[in-house]
This record gives C-alpha cells, structure tokens and sequence, in this order.
C-alpha cells in the first residue's frame, strides 16, 4: 500500500515540479490531505490545512 501511495503522492507532485509545497507531509508545505481506510474509503479531506471534507466515522 505504501508504494501505490507514494505513486499517488510525492511522484506526480515532482513530475509536476510542485514538490516543494506537495506530494509529502512537511513543515512549510500545503497540508493537502486524504485520510483513507485499507479499502480507500475516505475519511477526511484538508485543503491548505482546512477540513473540507469528514466522513461520518470521524
């Protein structure tokens, strides 16, 4: 699992040449996040750190 989110994260945000801001977690960067179960069902979304998205489990 691990790889196939990488290959949904940090490699298009290189390609793309964003990866200064996207792709990863870090200090100074967007906190555009997905919070998904094993079966990748989502859970939560942030846009720049701003819920915009909460499924009902959380």
């Amino acid at each position: 699992m691990m790889k196939a989110v990488q290959m949904m994260t940090a490699t298009p945000a290189r390609i793309m040449k964003v990866d200064d801001r996207k792709g990863s977690i870090a200090v100074g960067k967007d906190a555009d996040l997905v919070i998904f179960d094993d079966d990748i069902n989502v859970h939560l979304t942030m846009v720049e750190g701003k819920i915009v998205y909460k499924g009902e489990a959380l």
